[in-house]
């Protein structure tokens, strides 16, 4: 599938005036060394890790056209031979929109590609990365009935492509029905109705999903805050119906006490072929983002079986004008409905950093994390302790130098320690 879209931008970009595009081209090179690649205990491996990437990226904004696509292709070696050296397109987005009716109907188009670790505490080589290609399609019927109301229809063909082969690769269609009514200038109303069919079950479970919420958000003092409540009801064809409540906050608020908050809370169903949508749980001023993802470690999850989902994230960060820091937490609970697997993990991390000159950022940065997974027959628990002292120079405007040493410490049910430590060093040049 992905090699397919891949070749459709391609022809979509040659057919295009080149002075249209909005083109980004940049060359990545990383190189790291381990003294215990494998997080071995007893047989430690060194090795050191070389990664060569193109980041690729192109923008078009017409009156009834839209395009926006960004590619990424890594070129990894292991001068050891620990790993087998690979090349791959790591991640993927892209969006075409059609505006076939001016402010009423668009076809939209959507490609993505995520990468999430099979083991969470094992190290990021192919043989322990997992990808979903997901492809959307379909028509957006946006209509305005007047200025405080609005009524949007979407309806979408999904198909999910999994490279685990425990998971499904599922083709699906889904509706969705919104209707928004502005309360006051800053507050705004939401009712929404959804329907969901597997048309392709690909050997796993087949259901009919039905789901209605309310929603409300509002602009405070610096900040927003955004509530919705509703319930989710799966009808299978072959198996018992399900029915679960659903939930989300998010609350983004600037000026507290001179720091910036962020508190979230989601509640979600969703399958395993498809996975969840990213929950963002801090976001800190230009360094990156904590975001949870489902991890599957128990190969008693049927290929497609449903999952409950409970996310909590709250962050704190301040940006003085010599230094700044951060912190967050993290809380993931994942249950799957057929089978008697749970999982919980807990997530804490600490940054402070500082800038030595104006093009220089020295930074300090720990995390703790503890993960279990239970089921009939097993039971397994992870806790990982690491420590990271980086550095960022931006030598021009387009090219940056970056290095880094860590620490980091696992230990398994037993108590087993762990360790392993590395050295980063990488370089970034933004040719457009």
């Amino acid at each position: 599938m992905s090699r397919r879209l891949l070749v459709a931008l391609c022809i979509i970009f040659w057919n295009l005036p080149v002075h249209a595009l909005d083109l980004g081209l940049t060359l990545g090179s990383n190189s790291e060394y381990n003294n215990n690649a494998t997080f071995n205990r007893e047989d430690k491996q060194e090795e050191v890790e070389q990664i060569f990437s193109l980041d690729v990226s192109a923008v078009e904004t017409r009156k009834n056209f839209e395009l926006n696509t960004a590619v990424s292709l890594e070129r990894r070696s292991y001068l050891n031979g620990v790993f087998e050296d690979e090349t791959s397109v790591s991640t993927g987005v892209g969006v075409l929109n059609f505006n076939l009716i001016e402010s009423l109907l668009t076809w939209e188009t959507s490609y993505n590609r995520s990468e999430e670790l099979d083991d969470p505490f094992g190290p990021q080589v192919e043989e322990n990365l997992d990808r979903r290609d997901t492809f959307e399609t379909g028509p957006t019927l946006f209509y305005v009935i007047s200025e405080i109301d609005r009524v949007t229809f979407s309806s979408r063909y999904i198909n999910a492509e999994n490279s685990d082969p425990s998971l499904a690769d599922t083709e699906r269609s889904n509706s969705q029905l919104a209707y928004f009514r502005y309360l006051s200038p800053l507050t705004e109303a939401n009712i929404s109705l959804g329907y969901e069919d597997i048309i392709k079950p690909d050997g796993g479970r087949n259901y009919d999903k039905y789901s209605a919420s309310l929603g409300l958000t509002r602009q405070i003092s610096g900040g927003s805050l955004a509530l919705s409540a509703g319930v989710s009801r799966l009808e299978d064809e072959a198996g018992p119906e399900e029915t679960s409540n659903t939930y989300s906050f998010l609350l983004q608020k600037q000026n507290v006490l001179a720091h910036s908050v962020l508190l979230s809370y989601n509640e979600s169903l969703s399958d395993t072929s498809l996975g969840f949508a990213p929950v963002d749980v801090l976001v800190i001023e230009d360094d990156g983002s904590s975001t949870p993802t489902l991890v599957l470690v128990e190969e008693s999850y049927e290929i497609n079986s449903v999952v409950k989902r409970r996310v909590f994230g709250a962050g704190l960060s301040r940006d003085l004008a010599t230094f700044d820091y951060s912190l967050s937490y993290s809380w993931e609970n994942d249950e799957a409905v057929e089978v008697y697997d749970v999982s919980y993990s807990k997530s804490y991390s600490f940054e402070l950093g500082t800038r030595i000159t104006p093009s220089s950022r020295l930074s300090f940065n720990s995390e703790l994390s503890k993960s279990s997974t239970k089921s009939l027959v097993t039971l397994t628990r992870n806790r990982s302790l690491s420590h990271t002292v980086g550095i960022n120079h931006d030598a021009t405007e387009t090219f940056r130098i970056s290095g880094s040493c860590s620490y980091n410490q696992q230990k398994d049910k037993d108590d087993q320690p762990t360790d392993a430590f590395s050295v980063n060093l990488g370089l970034v040049w933004t040719i457009l």
